[in-house]
């Protein structure tokens, strides 16, 4: 097990790269990887959007903003989050295609459900 000093010392190096090139969107990414590893998903979120607002075109971002939104509870902010990775790069946004089909077969939207799924099968 990872103790909290590890982790306050790996986010303070993090902070200090980012210092330094604050526009490299995957040391966002790995910051926000270690707010996860502490459950602090807040904090998590924020890094992939402030990820996701440099590499507009990475469908990846969004995506895991995204899945913690909805592992949250928060529903529409992660299908506006889906869709907005679908909208900027439809043709690599499988994973955010396939998320958002789910999410509207679980709410009875077939149509909706159907058309994302069969989309994600072809891009």
């Amino acid at each position: 097990m990872v103790s909290q000093s590890k982790f306050a010392q790996a986010v303070s190096v993090w902070r200090q790269f980012l210092d330094l090139y604050p526009n490299n969107a995957e040391a966002h990414a790995s910051l926000a990887r270690i707010y996860i590893m502490q459950k602090q998903f807040g904090e998590a979120i924020q890094e992939y959007l402030t990820a996701a607002d440099i590499e507009e075109n990475n469908p990846d971002y969004y995506t895991r903003a995204a899945n913690l939104y909805m592992n949250n509870g928060k529903a529409a902010e992660a299908v506006r989050l889906w869709q907005k990775a679908i909208e900027n790069n439809p043709h690599t946004a499988g994973i955010a295609y396939f998320r958002l089909g789910k999410y509207y077969e679980t709410q009875g939207s077939w149509l909706d459900a159907l058309n994302h799924n069969r989309i994600d099968c072809f891009n």
